[in-house]
């Protein structure tokens, strides 16, 4: 799933931390999260280890009412890990205050909840249903979009393997677009990239071996090493995804974000940050 860059041009480039157009956030895998903040051309990647059952605030709005919370799960059917503890998406719940609307995403079915009215659909039944502000389309090819009404669209994958007899569970991805309609105080795991600090790639350069190309990132103060790698994005294509550059920033949550891994961890599907 990550390969190395073997030719990327050199030089200089900066990520503005203005909100000057649409940022791109996802996370995929067990867990990778790949941010694009606004104003700048440069991928940045980064990997969360917490343990399953957790729940990770993905993106929390105050002022338009969204919430996206993902829990994790162990990575193969059983419910463990593996030897390296790595965790899936296993189910997400996205909330809109203002539209009162609930959604909730597993490896089985959807929910949209609005009130007393609960509706129910699956993965193989493809169509759109619009409801209370939002619109759900159930996509071929294992993919559910979510447009909450001047809040943005979310992107849901369905993974499965390919092989039945695989060890490894089924699992969910999450991609988002239009987060201009998001405003400068979202947080969250993926939200706080989309009004953006700013950050700096300089001084990038091939390196011998197995490192491929290395880069420094100066981003609140600090200046550290990170190194190109190519990962999928699945947003478009389910199955097969596409090969996106980004830079990978070893212990990403202790330097990108602002605060610890602990502090985007929240009590169930729909609860925010303190």
């Amino acid at each position: 799933m990550v390969g190395l860059l073997d030719d990327e041009p050199r030089g200089k480039a900066v990520i503005n931390g203005l909100k000057t157009g649409t940022s791109r956030g996802s996370v995929d895998g067990d867990p990778h999260f790949i941010v694009r903040p606004p104003g700048g051309n440069e991928t940045l990647c980064f990997n969360v280890q917490q343990r399953p059952g957790v729940f990770l605030n993905l993106v929390e709005d105050p002022e338009t009412g969204i919430t996206v919370n993902g829990e994790l799960v162990g990575k193969n059917k059983d419910g463990g890990t593996d030897p390296a503890g790595n965790t899936y998406i296993g189910r997400l719940g996205l909330q809109s205050e203002r539209l009162g609307v609930k959604v909730e995403v597993t490896t089985e079915s959807i929910t949209i909840t609005s009130g007393a009215h609960e509706s129910v659909r699956t993965w193989n039944k493809t169509g759109t249903q619009t409801q209370s502000g939002l619109t759900l389309s159930v996509l071929d090819g294992g993919r559910v979009t979510v447009t909450m009404e001047e809040a943005g669209t979310f992107v849901i994958v369905l993974h499965r393997p390919l092989k039945k007899s695989s060890k490894h569970r089924d699992y969910l991805g999450l991609y988002t677009e239009d987060s201009h309609w998001l405003s400068n105080r979202t947080r969250g795991i993926l939200g706080q990239f989309y009004s953006g600090n700013r950050l700096e790639i300089s001084a990038a350069s091939s390196a011998s071996g197995s490192q491929g190309t290395e880069a420094t990132l100066s981003v609140r103060g600090n200046r550290i090493k990170v190194s190109g790698q190519w990962r999928r994005d699945f947003h478009t294509d389910a199955q097969r995804g596409e090969q996106v550059f980004c830079w990978f920033v070893r212990d990403g949550g202790k330097v990108l974000m602002d605060g610890k891994e602990e502090d985007f961890l929240v009590s169930g599907l729909y609860e925010h940050l303190c």
